[in-house]
């Protein structure tokens, strides 16, 4: 599966002039459970966390699964609590976008455990489609496995209609939809997929 125009959120063939997401402090929330908060950017943090900080950044971008472990070595996340990995993962500015969707798309059960609550970070409430899709791609890059993307569709359409229940009749329909949005938009920007030639007048 081809990966360029997929883990670029502004080539979606979706319509939208919303500007890249930044969450709020509100949705952040707390990210190391010996600290106050991590936020978006760890520089004022004191010199030594920042070293650890920098340190478990550093090893996920090298290997996630091993990253995992000196986040959670570090304090920053307690063992066994995915809701505060997933806020964690979600806050922390410097994690590498490609390494996190490998990671966020993995079938083990803890992977698909934060990853639920990784969609749940978000605040989707009166968000339209189009401009919470985009949201949820700004974060990170999808991976170019299928079965990896449709867990994160999955994910996101978990937690978009469990805010907005009200504007499609199930999550599965938010599911369907995201996922083709992915596949058409692969489809539109895949040179190997035959283009359907325009029918132009005859010639003699």
């Amino acid at each position: 599966m081809p990966g360029g125009d997929l883990h670029d959120p502004a080539r979606l063939s979706i319509h939208s002039s919303a500007d890249d997401y930044e969450p709020s402090a509100a949705q952040l929330g707390e990210a190391a459970n010996r600290h106050s908060s991590v936020g978006r950017n760890h520089r004022d943090l004191d010199p030594e966390t920042r070293v650890v900080m920098d340190r478990s950044i550093r090893a996920f971008n090298i290997n996630p699964r091993r990253g995992v472990r000196v986040i959670v070595e570090s304090g920053f996340v307690e063992e066994g609590d995915d809701e505060g990995l997933a806020r964690f993962l979600a806050a922390t500015v410097g994690l590498n976008k490609k390494k996190l969707g490998e990671w966020l798309g993995e079938p083990d059960d803890r992977n698909v455990e934060v990853l639920f609550n990784y969609a749940r970070t978000y605040a989707f409430e009166g968000v339209g489609f189009e401009r919470a899709f985009r949201m949820y791609l700004s974060r990170f890059e999808l991976p170019g496995e299928s079965q990896k993307i449709d867990r994160i569709m999955e994910a996101f359409a978990a937690a978009f209609y469990d805010q907005n229940p009200s504007t499609f009749s199930s999550a599965d329909v938010v599911h369907v939809l995201a996922f083709s949005a992915i596949m058409l938009n692969t489809d539109a920007h895949n040179d190997a997929v035959p283009k359907v030639r325009r029918r132009g007048p005859p010639t003699c």
